[in-house]
């Protein structure tokens, strides 16, 4: 009892695992994930104004960042796109809008499905790195795809468009 035939075993490991997915724990390692992400964006808060602290943490935060987002594209199932973009509005805090824009993509490409609120992070750093276009080509994708522009989405344009 409590063995599973070896038959299953190998056309789990064939599959990478996909049939062990009823068997799979989500336990408690979501949560520890969150309360990394929640004390990266308290600690970011909590940096020292510019010039008046001895040296620069966002390097540090970013640096967090990744091995958080490392983590998170290795678990499964997958975590929700919820919690990918806390991680990523945490990035932008520290204003590193390529490595935001390349960790989208990363997500793309695990076949998440993305919503309003990351499709606005997105927009929000193609204008940050003054690519417009890129941003209007999101907006783009976003009405292909169904999903309704928010009144942010359109604010992220205003602030460019003078």
């Amino acid at each position: 009892m409590g063995k599973l035939p070896s038959s299953f075993i190998l056309r789990s490991v064939a599959n990478a695992g996909s049939h062990l997915s009823n068997f799979h724990s989500f336990s408690s390692s979501s949560n520890t994930i969150a309360t990394h992400i929640e004390c990266l964006s308290k600690k970011l808060m909590s940096m020292p104004v510019r010039g008046k602290g001895k040296r620069d943490h966002r390097f540090d935060i970013v640096d967090h960042a990744l091995i958080l987002f490392n983590n998170l594209i290795e678990k499964y199932p997958k975590p929700s796109i919820v919690e990918f973009n806390k991680l990523l509005g945490a990035i932008v805090k520290t204003k590193h809008y390529a490595i935001v824009v390349s960790k989208y993509r990363q997500i793309e490409l695990l076949g998440a499905s993305h919503n309003v609120y990351s499709m606005n992070i997105l927009i929000n750093c193609f204008c940050q790195l003054g690519r417009i276009d890129f941003g209007f080509s999101v907006l783009g994708k976003m009405m292909k795809l169904g999903v309704e522009p928010s009144a942010v989405t359109f604010s992220n344009f205003d602030k460019w468009a003078l």
